[in-house]
């Protein structure tokens, strides 16, 4: 299989983490939703699963997680988020173990293509610790220390989550 079809859906998956990760708004218009970080995700699971095959089983999930996203997005643009408890905290679990996986799928496909995957792991690892701790029903107001070096350790994690998948993209177009 060409390497660069791969190194393609890597960068695709670093800039779909990018659009999640990065907020910037004008008004309550979100212009850079999360939605098309799934959209850029689903667009790689074809690529994905020709080297792990399990990444196809992600794609019903990830359809499902677009979709949450882009209703919110549109709902937040008009002023009338969801702010359900219950609603969110279903899908902060499965948008938690969607990322595991797809995760988990690229640091398999890594070490098969390049023989490392340590830093992925590690970066997804944190990032899904973090995820949930930023998930429980904590009044952050109250601790708001806390919630700055939660922030601040969310903020490394993905510099270590992009530079790792960089890297095994480098790794990919070198050979």
């Amino acid at each position: 299989m060409e390497n660069t079809k791969l190194a393609s859906a890597v960068l695709r998956i670093c800039l779909s983490y990018v659009l999640m990760h990065l907020d910037i708004n004008i008004g309550k218009l979100d212009l850079l939703p999360e939605w098309m970080g799934y959209l850029l995700i689903l667009s790689t699971l074809k690529t994905l699963s020709e080297y792990k095959r399990a990444s196809s089983l992600l794609k019903p999930l990830g359809i499902a997680l677009m979709l949450c996203s882009f209703i919110g997005w549109i709902l937040n643009a008009y002023g009338a988020g969801i702010s359900v408890y219950s609603i969110t905290a279903v899908v902060s679990a499965l948008s938690l173990f969607f990322h595991f996986r797809l995760l988990t799928d690229i640091a398999d496909i890594a070490y098969d293509t390049v023989g490392s995957n340590a830093s992925i792991i590690f970066a997804r690892n944190a990032r899904t610790v973090l995820s949930t701790v930023m998930a429980l029903p904590i009044s952050w107001q109250d601790a708001a220390a806390l919630s700055w070096i939660l922030i601040l350790l969310q903020i490394v994690t993905i510099a270590v989550l992009l530079i790792s998948l960089m890297s095994f993209k480098s790794s990919l177009t070198d050979k």
